[in-house]
């Protein structure tokens, strides 16, 4: 809760970094909750407001190279179309499920509520359409 991160494993990185077992050991709580408990209590949960609101695509905010942005698809019949411009887009599915398809042929991939997908630069334009009312997704892409 102080904001200090101790690493405890480096994944291999060369060269090797410092780790910090004791420390983590020291302010580790092995009393708290687990499993689903856990993921439970850290989930964030969408306004319904938020999920029920008209078709909407909006950049959320823009840090350093990347921009975060919110698609909100109302209904069944909604889709959105964009381009890459060749770089590439990481979808996010917040609430509900959607289904991204390529101009290129590709097959379409469902992706749903928990789950993301990485659109490739070289997919050129794709298109995205709600599989359930409400659907909601978080893009995040370069600048």
């Amino acid at each position: 809760k102080n904001g200090t991160t101790y690493r405890v494993f480096d994944w291999n990185r060369q060269p090797a970094r410092e780790l910090h077992t004791e420390q983590t050991l020291q302010v580790t709580n092995f009393d708290g909750l687990r499993g689903q408990a856990f993921i439970d209590s850290i989930r964030r949960q969408e306004p319904k407001n938020l999920i029920r609101r008209p078709s909407s695509f909006e950049t959320i905010f823009t840090a350093g190279d990347f921009m975060l942005q919110r698609l909100c698809l109302a209904n069944t019949k909604s889709d959105f179309e964009t381009m890459t411009y060749d770089v590439f887009a990481a979808i996010t599915v917040v609430s509900g499920a959607l289904m991204i398809s390529s101009a290129m042929g590709a097959p379409a991939v469902r992706v749903n509520q928990g789950y993301s997908a990485l659109i490739p630069g070289v997919m050129s334009m794709y298109r995205i359409r709600a599989l359930q009312p409400g659907s909601l997704a978080l893009i995040t892409r370069p600048v």
